[in-house]
């Protein structure tokens, strides 16, 4: 981190409340302050309030997926960092 009286934000962007919680907690208890989201529409909401250093975002989400929103929340934040997620992976055909 930069210095001790700041911190790097981190939005955290998922669909299922508890992988958003869960996440956000590690990254709050590693001294992040984080933000919060529950789809791609919120997370453009946010983003533009909390202005993040960093998005951690699921990429399947309702009407707005995880890659657009990004997409037009780093139109207002070129320098903003993104790693992307998804459970696909867990599920089975």
């Amino acid at each position: 981190m930069n210095n001790a009286t700041t911190k790097l934000k981190v939005l955290v962007v998922d669909d299922y409340p508890s992988i958003t919680s869960t996440l956000a907690e590690i990254f709050e208890d590693e001294g992040y302050e984080t933000a919060r989201a529950y789809s791609g529409e919120e997370a453009v909401k946010v983003a533009v309030s909390f202005r993040p250093n960093f998005i951690v975002s699921d990429v399947r989400m309702g009407a707005l997926n995880g890659i657009d929103a990004t997409m037009k929340i780093l139109g207002a934040l070129p320098e903003c960092k993104v790693l992307f997620i998804s459970g696909d992976l867990l599920s089975t055909a």
